[in-house]
């Protein structure tokens, strides 16, 4: 039994926008805006991997496994995909 996996390693799809320009304080500002559309717990994820934390790191520290983990970020990067592509 195969599952597609999908990249959780980095957030690269997300936070490379086209924002190279923009002051990290407008960069922390603007997501932390966009993560007010999530779970909190993914909201946790995320903040956590945009500061530099590995998947495994962030799975101990929530008490979560790799593959829960994995998943919350992938739910995460699609939600915030979706509300960038529907101009939210």
């Amino acid at each position: 039994v195969t599952r597609e996996l999908r990249r959780t390693d980095s957030l690269d799809e997300i936070v490379d926008l086209g924002l190279a320009s923009t002051s990290p304080e407008e960069l922390e500002s603007a997501l932390r805006e966009s993560l007010e559309g999530l779970k909190p717990i993914e909201q946790e994820v995320v903040l956590l991997r945009v500061q530099s934390y590995s998947v495994d790191e962030i799975a101990e520290k929530l008490g979560k496994s790799r593959r829960t983990t994995e998943r919350l970020l992938q739910r995460a990067r699609e939600e915030l995909l979706r509300m960038i592509d529907a101009g939210e």
